[in-house]
């Protein structure tokens, strides 16, 4: 049977991972920020870095994800899906690079709300996220 101090523990391990791929995340997110700078490039950015990053922030995107309930998980996948398209369009277009730097702002704004389980993001309307996501998808049309 388990003990009570099991659970505390399951629940403080949960806590710190989350935790840790949260900061991982941000960190990450800073650094493609950084990589992206500012508009328009001069000399051309490295688009291959770029998108090795956002990779990684979307995996420590994904592991935060795991620990949230089902309609979070869906927000989270709606979040790598629209950076996964900013991240391809860099291919073809530099110009899109703001809007995927705004995605990525919003992002790293996620915050976890650990007091139940599963856990629930906070400060981030995925709704809105959304909107401005096929509002820029027009206007490249």
């Amino acid at each position: 049977m388990p003990q009570p101090n099991d659970h505390l523990s399951k629940i403080e391990h949960d806590i710190r991972v989350v935790m840790d791929e949260r900061k991982e995340m941000v960190k990450v997110g800073q650094q493609i920020l950084m990589l992206l700078g500012k508009y328009p490039y001069k000399p051309e950015t490295d688009k291959t870095e770029i998108q090795k990053k956002l990779l990684e922030f979307m995996a420590h995107l994904s592991n935060v994800g795991g620990f949230c309930d089902n309609g979070w998980r869906r927000a989270i996948f709606d979040i790598e899906t629209m950076l996964g398209l900013s991240a391809l369009s860099l291919n073809f277009d530099l110009s899109s690079a703001p809007n995927l730097v705004t995605f990525l702002s919003t992002a790293t704004m996620i915050q976890v709300d650990f007091t139940k389980r599963p856990f629930r993001l906070v400060g981030f309307d995925i709704k809105a996220f959304q909107t401005r996501f096929r509002a820029i998808l027009k206007r490249g049309r």
